[in-house]
């Protein structure tokens, strides 16, 4: 008896064992075991998978073969890294946060949702609740969310995530952002922010017009003193 796994065409390989297993016999109601020692390659993704399993052997004097499949599971925890774009960020105006979903783990995800809690320190001008769907393994989505932020200093921005696996396993995710929010003085005074030099220039417009008047009419009063004494 000769039983054979076809490693060609799946992410395993035989690891401190053969691909191949023998037996003299078998005797009738008699039970015997293989046991073969498989390892995942790092492309396996997690998910079900069906290993090709050919099984040779004689009966009175007979050559036969059966083929059948194996099924295994491979299982890894998705692994979620989020961040927020470094962007700047001022009290008392509308933001656009960007917020970037990684999937850094080797199962895929599927069914992602994303919410933004509630806090007395920012405002949402904008749904609170996004449907992302599937993010890939090693690939990323963005979102974007609109706030109006009420404190300067270091904002807690909590983001709630629920996904599922290959498996169909359910994950939540909870964490807290920390995103750093200015006043447009602190921003102007740390160069994150241009000063706004709009009245500034129009002031200098307005000198420079009554100035010019002025020239003009000087320019007019003289001209007409000189008349006179002509």
């Amino acid at each position: 008896v000769s039983l054979l796994i076809d490693f060609k065409d799946i992410p395993f390989a035989p690891f401190d064992s053969s691909s191949q297993i023998n037996f003299d016999e078998i005797s009738k109601g008699k039970i015997k075991y293989a046991e073969f020692k498989i390892i995942a390659l790092p492309n396996a993704q997690s998910g079900i998978y069906k290993l090709p399993l050919s099984i040779s052997y004689s009966e009175n004097e007979v050559a036969k073969t059966l083929n059948s499949l194996i099924s295994i599971t491979v299982k890894s925890e998705p692994i979620v890294d989020i961040i927020v774009d470094d962007e700047l960020y001022l009290v008392g105006n509308k933001n656009e946060v960007n917020i970037k979903i990684t999937n850094k783990g080797l199962s895929d995800i599927v069914f992602m949702e994303v919410d933004i809690g509630e806090s007395q320190s920012f405002s949402l001008l904008s749904p609170s609740h996004q449907y992302i769907g599937d993010i890939d393994s090693d690939d990323f989505e963005t979102l974007t969310f609109t706030l109006n932020f009420k404190d300067k200093g270091k904002v807690k921005l909590p983001i709630v995530i629920n996904f599922k696996d290959n498996l169909n396993n359910n994950y939540k995710k909870d964490v807290e952002i920390i995103i750093p929010v200015y006043s447009q003085e602190e921003a102007i005074e740390l160069g994150l922010l241009e000063k706004n030099n709009l009245y500034l220039i129009i002031g200098e417009i307005i000198i420079l017009l009554l100035l010019y008047f002025l020239y003009r009419r000087l320019l007019k009063w003289a001209k007409t003193k000189n008349q006179k004494r002509i």
